[in-house]
């Protein structure tokens, strides 16, 4: 038998970064822990029947499902109105830092508390923003790109339960908005929609 041994050295070596593909994922993450950080964001598919209806009250549940970090460390965001769409695979943080994505100007209070593993947190939103969504006006500042959430805690990343069919509807994000149109009050909830 004869056995011929080549020895061969490589001469270049690359690695890149791969995005996250996170539309399907069954938790919508946001918070900062250690070197990590997690923006949030989800748009909900809406009607068209509130059109021109006065939106009086609007507010947004989720239902945490995981915790990575300190449980017991307050989480805390921010929401932004959306000004781009996010669908695709392509945005990542950096592209978030870069700008041009969302208005710096809240359309939530902070939202910071202590939240368990199976709580339901909720949040007000502004009531304009979502008229307009309901509106859906053909106008590059007035359509629904949904609402970037961004963490300002540390110590925990909370895993938000998502759109997914994997989880119920009971626990999916929720969008619950009370209006009144042609001089009849009513409310509404709207748990579909994507996340990221």
């Amino acid at each position: 038998t004869i056995i011929k041994i080549d020895t061969l050295y490589p001469s270049s070596h690359s690695v890149s970064r791969g995005a996250l593909n996170s539309s399907f994922s069954s938790r919508i993450m946001i918070g900062k822990y250690q070197s990590y950080e997690s923006w949030g964001m989800l748009r909900f598919s809406l009607p068209d029947t509130l059109v021109n209806a006065s939106i009086t009250d609007a507010k947004i549940t989720f239902r945490v499902g995981y915790h990575f970090g300190d449980s017991l460390a307050t989480l805390s965001f921010f929401a932004y109105r959306a000004l781009k769409t996010w669908l695709g695979d392509s945005l990542t943080l950096d592209s978030l830092n870069q700008g041009g994505y969302y208005d710096p100007t809240p359309v939530s209070s902070q939202f910071s508390a202590v939240v368990g593993d199976t709580d339901d947190v909720q949040f007000s939103i502004d009531t304009a923003m979502v008229r307009v969504w309901f509106a859906n006006i053909p106008d590059s500042t007035q359509v629904n790109n949904g609402v970037m959430l961004e963490p300002t805690n540390t110590n925990v990343i909370k895993g938000f339960r998502s759109f997914s069919n994997l989880n119920a509807g009971e626990v999916r994000p929720k969008l619950t908005v009370q209006y009144v149109k042609n001089g009849v009050p009513g409310s509404v909830s709207i748990n579909t929609g994507f996340s990221r």
